[in-house]
This record gives C-alpha cells, structure tokens and sequence, in this order.
C-alpha cells in the first residue's frame, strides 16, 4: 500500500512528547495500534471515550483514516522542511570566484530569500563578499530569470567598460552553455558530492562590450555545493519504520 504522509489529515495529532521531534513517530504509533489485534478490538472505545487516546495526544476523525494508515508500506514524504531542518547552507565551492558569482546572481538578499539563494548569499559573506558591496561595484543590467524547464537563471552586470553575464543552475545545463571545458571530470565531481546528499550547482561566466541576451558560448567558472540537514529525530523515526518493514 502506498501512502503520503499528508493522507494523516484525519489525524489530529499535537506533537506528544515520545514524538515531539519526529515527524514520523505518529504513524509509527497508528500502525502499532491498527496491527495490534486486541487495538482493534478496542479501538470503538477511543471514540466513544476519547481521552485515553487523547493521551496519546492525536484525535482520530475517521476510523477509515487509521486503517489506511495502518495498512501502510510505503511513506512518501516530503523532504525538504519535513525530513529537513530547509536551512541550508554552503558546504562547498570549487573556487571562490564560483560563490563570489553565483552571489552575484541571486534574487535573495543577507535577510531574506528562497532558501537556496539565502545559503549562497550567507555563504559568499562568510567567504568576504558581501552582495551589497558587490552589487554597488557590478550593478545588475539584465537577466534572464530561472525556470524550471531551463534549470538556470543569468544576469548581466555592467563591469567597467564591459558587460558580466553570470549563469548558475544545474550542472548538466551550465555544461551546455559553455565551450572548452572537461565535462567528464566536472560531471563526475558534482555526481560525488550529490552522493552526498549535498544540492549541486555550477556557475559560468561571460565577458562582452555589449549586454549579452544569450546563453551560449560561456565559460565554466566551478562548483557550489549545499546541504540542508535532518530534522532532529528523522533517524530514529526511519529505523523505527524499518523495523516494522515501512
């Protein structure tokens, strides 16, 4: 059976304390009761007096929604901010120029942010580069927004007498506007640290005396790596749902 983990709507839960820090714990503890036979045979009895269950601290709407519940073997779940802490942060950078760049193209400020960008803005002004400072050298003249079906956003900064085009986004597509670089190898670093469980980017850069509207012809400037980690209480709530084979 497969189940998402938001399918526990019709559970009222408020955070007991043996799962106060587990985003899991409560379906551990539904699936224990709905297997358990002597639970079932009881179970009437929580909606009828409902306060031992309330014990528990989660309310049960639907009968329907704990069978399911408990019928579960498989859990998706989101991860980002439900198995992750959504702080990320930078972890890596194959050069300083890369996050000193890819700061330089984000939307996001030192307060606020997409997550992403927040973690490559902080990252960068712990590296010396601050975004204002950057910016009041290099203003933003253009850009090219990020989307999904692109994976990659660029902006074009006036610097001096030229133009900095600036792209960072997937690796695999950062590789497809640039010429004369070791895809291979490139290819193959950013595959380790994804193993890693680490968000990979690559940045490329490009100079003209005019403002540049296109993304090709680009050269690879590096990697930046980010990680997001776990929420407090994810590993015990995962070995919990092995044990039971979820």
């Amino acid at each position: 059976t497969l189940m998402r983990s938001s399918a526990a709507s019709d559970v009222y839960k408020r955070q007991p304390q043996i799962w106060k820090y587990s985003p899991l714990g409560g379906l551990f503890f539904i699936w224990i009761l709905v297997n358990s036979f002597w639970c079932r045979q009881l179970l009437p009895l929580f909606f009828v007096y409902p306060p031992p269950f309330v014990s528990f601290d989660a309310i049960v709407k639907k009968l329907s929604a704990v069978e399911a519940l408990g019928n579960a073997t498989v859990i998706c779940s989101d991860k980002t901010g439900t198995i992750t802490e959504n702080k990320m942060t930078l972890c890596y950078t194959s050069s300083n120029e890369a996050i000193k760049l890819a700061c330089l193209c984000c939307d996001a400020d030192e307060e606020k942010g997409e997550a992403t960008e927040l973690a490559i803005v902080r990252g960068a002004r712990d590296k010396g580069y601050k975004k204002a400072d950057l910016e009041y050298n290099m203003p933003r003249v253009y850009e090219i927004p990020f989307s999904s079906e692109r994976r990659l956003m660029t902006t074009v900064h006036k610097s001096n007498n030229d133009y900095l085009a600036i792209s960072k986004g997937a690796v695999e597509e950062i590789l497809n506007i640039c010429k004369k670089t070791k895809s291979k190898d490139i290819l193959k670093e950013a595959d380790s640290l994804a193993e890693r469980g680490l968000r990979v980017m690559a940045v490329a850069k490009k100079i003209s005396s005019t403002i540049i509207k296109e993304e090709r012809d680009f050269a690879f400037v590096g990697i930046i790596a980010l990680a997001d980690k776990p929420r407090k209480g994810v590993d015990e709530s995962v070995a919990a749902l092995s044990l039971i084979h979820i």
